[in-house]
């Protein structure tokens, strides 16, 4: 398995069969609470399912289908899971929305000082979907490509003295926690029109950054609460 539990979550929503050696280690992965897990399995075998079908019709290349394996630890995570469908379509119905924000982080990266220049700024974008603004350890704003432009924009129309970081944060600092669930945080994206949020620990800490090209696309309408 990947040192890097996220990573291999990820690699696992897209072929759950790359990411991990057995359908038992996917049930007893301690990185995936049930629900994420649930929802893996589901996938896996949709995929299992497609198989034997190409199998029945002399397509396969002789790949089993594990789905006997597939099903019992679908059992064990969620002993009332109904099989699904007997085609590949049934993948698209499965629902990653309420995987929790943790699994899609980026690391926070550079931060912005107060004072700092629109130029250093834009470097800093370069790299990441969002600049926290941090005063003394303390977030205080966020900038995005949307300030950057009207940044570059007011700096280009006047002659004035440069503004800094400080005058063109978004004070609205548009976080979300680091166990909401993708629906909760796609919410708050969407209500905020962002594409990038900043995550937090528990403890009110900044965890990392989610951005909204990181989730993954086989998600459930958004809603307002889970």
């Amino acid at each position: 398995m990947s040192a890097d539990p996220s990573l291999r979550i990820r690699k696992a929503i897209l072929d759950p069969a790359s990411a991990y050696a057995s359908p038992a280690e996917l049930a007893a992965d301690p990185a995936l609470n049930a629900v994420e897990k649930a929802a893996l399995l589901a996938a896996w075998e949709a995929d299992a399912r497609e198989l034997m079908v190409a199998e029945e019709e002399n397509m396969a290349g002789g790949e089993p289908s594990r789905l006997e394996e597939i099903l019992a630890a679908r059992a064990k995570v969620d002993p009332e899971a109904e099989p699904r469908g007997q085609h590949k379509q049934a993948s698209a119905s499965v629902d990653f929305s309420r995987f929790r924000v943790r699994h899609f982080l980026r690391p926070v990266g550079a931060v912005a000082e107060p004072e700092q220049s629109c130029a250093a700024t834009r470097r800093q974008l370069d790299q990441s979907p969002l600049v926290p603004v941090c005063d003394d350890g303390r977030v205080i704003g966020i900038i995005g490509e949307a300030e950057l432009a009207l940044w570059q924009d007011a700096e280009a129309a006047t002659g004035d003295e440069p503004l800094t970081a400080r005058d063109v944060m978004q004070a609205d600092l548009a976080s979300c926690s680091i166990d909401d669930s993708l629906a909760q945080a796609r919410t708050i994206l969407n209500g905020k029109q962002r594409d990038a949020l900043l995550v937090r620990e528990a403890d009110g800490r900044l965890a990392g950054i989610l951005a909204r090209a990181d989730q993954p696309t086989l998600l459930a309408p958004a809603v307002n609460q889970l």
